[in-house]
């Protein structure tokens, strides 16, 4: 995301992708103004969502005018030891524009 490395989960089952807030820093995305809403997932913990936007973001590669992404810190990220890394979660709305193959047993995964 704007030429910072990070790591993307795959996660055929959310409908947006979402960045967390590490990751939004560090490629220099701006958080809007509004206030953060909070919202629960499976753990019925609430966490905080804000979105944040850029005129110009470089996106694995691709260029985006006029972009905006959610940036939540999701319990998942803890989970797989990323709560102080770079991540993202790739959701449907972005897979859904592009080529995946996944080889499970290379472990390897492809997109276009």
């Amino acid at each position: 995301l704007n030429d910072v490395s990070g790591w993307a989960v795959i996660d055929t089952g959310a409908r947006e992708t979402r960045v967390n807030g590490v990751y939004a820093r560090a490629s220099g995305l701006v958080m809007e103004s509004s206030p953060p809403t909070s919202v629960s997932g499976a753990t019925q913990n609430p966490v905080a969502v804000s979105t944040a936007r850029a005129r110009q973001a470089r996106f694995l590669g691709q260029k985006r005018h006029n972009t905006s992404a959610r940036v939540v810190d999701l319990p998942v990220f803890a989970a797989f030891g990323l709560a102080n890394e770079p991540a993202m979660l790739l959701g449907i709305d972005w897979l859904a524009e592009h080529r995946l193959i996944i080889d499970f047993q290379s472990g390897r995964v492809w997109l276009k």
